[in-house]
């Protein structure tokens, strides 16, 4: 399967192996993440979360596996519309607050797509701004 992976889009597709993992474009900045499904009867929320990655130690002559930064965990709640079912939330990434939706693309559940927006409040920036002011008085 060829996907395209445009800015702040994403998707995870179900691999018979692994469960849920695909990848996100988030401002540029490309990372391969997994999804996991926490469930009753329907799935109430989804959680994303970057992939570790694997070093090899000259010493010890084994891998060791360690999470790469910048970090990336996002919980997503189940929304219901009719027969579709989207998840959305908020997530942290390089310290900027982004809001994330999730949507099924087929049937089958194979694929789950989604689009990732920069939040308009961005507590950092307004920190900063706070800052130049108390500084300019």
């Amino acid at each position: 399967m060829n996907l395209e992976l445009n800015k702040n889009k994403g998707y995870v597709s179900r691999d018979n192996k692994e469960g849920y993992v695909g990848f996100a474009n988030i401002d540029g900045c490309v990372i391969k993440i997994n999804c996991a499904f926490f469930m009753t009867t329907k799935p109430n929320y989804i959680y994303l979360q970057r992939c570790s990655k694997l070093k090899y130690d000259d010493k010890n002559k084994t891998f060791i596996e360690y999470n790469p930064y910048p970090t990336f965990q996002a919980k997503l709640n189940a929304t219901k519309r009719g027969d579709s079912v989207a998840f959305r939330g908020e997530f942290m990434f390089v310290s900027f607050r982004y809001s994330i939706c999730a949507f099924w693309v087929d049937k089958d559940k194979k694929l789950l797509k989604f689009d990732i927006e920069r939040c308009e409040k961005q507590p950092l920036l307004e920190r900063i701004n706070e800052l130049l002011i108390d500084k300019n008085k």
